[in-house]
């Protein structure tokens, strides 16, 4: 890869579901999966500590890495919770 990454945004773009639009600034889908990809490998754990709708915690689990995420909007930590359930059929763990 070069160091300008380009991205699509909107639906499709920056996101496939669309839940992740009841966030108003998420980031494309492909931009968290590319950084992840690149500084981490299977079973590491990833640190988002404004989580928003959720993005970089779903990549992060589709590509076999673990997570911890939190945001100080619990609307927005309800959003992330459901974009992630969605892909592991599974509910996340509240601490």
């Amino acid at each position: 890869m070069t160091n300008i990454w380009e991205y699509a945004v909107g639906l499709g773009g920056s996101a496939n579901d669309k839940i992740a639009f009841e966030h108003t600034a998420i980031f494309p889908e492909k931009l968290a999966s590319d950084h992840i990809f690149s500084w981490t490998n299977e079973g590491d754990i990833i640190l988002d500590p404004m989580c928003g709708s959720g993005t970089t915690c779903k990549m992060a689990k589709l590509y076999k890495r673990n997570f911890i995420g939190f945001d100080i909007s619990e609307a927005y930590v309800n959003i992330a919770k459901e974009r992630i359930k969605i892909i592991t059929n599974q509910p996340l763990l509240d601490l």
